[in-house]
């Protein structure tokens, strides 16, 4: 279970098997995480929250192919320039609204 959540301007990301403790906890202010939204410009519509853990990187991504329609949702984690892996969530169980949210807190 991948959980991105936030509250009075702290993230609190967490991954780990539903039901148990998480395998990973990491908080962090919103003020230090990065965000990114599409600009209007390519195929890919994508939209991203990233926390940091030491040298990693946790981007929270969802990402919309303009022309097959396609949309993919999940977390990448980098070190540095390197992607360490790249988990995507069933589309079925995923909740809420990133693009809503990330376009929301970019307007601030």
């Amino acid at each position: 279970m991948l959980q991105l959540a936030e509250s009075g301007g702290t993230l609190v990301y967490s991954y780990g098997v539903k039901g148990k403790q998480p395998e990973l906890v990491i908080t962090s202010s919103l003020g230090d995480a990065e965000l990114y939204a599409w600009e209007g410009i390519g195929r890919y519509q994508n939209y991203s929250v990233a926390v940091f853990n030491g040298a990693h990187q946790y981007r929270v991504f969802t990402s919309r192919d303009s022309i097959s329609q396609t949309l993919a949702r999940g977390v990448a984690v980098e070190k540095g320039d390197a992607l360490v892996a790249e988990l995507l969530c069933d589309p079925k169980t995923v909740r809420g609204d990133l693009e809503g949210y990330v376009l929301a807190q970019k307007a601030r």
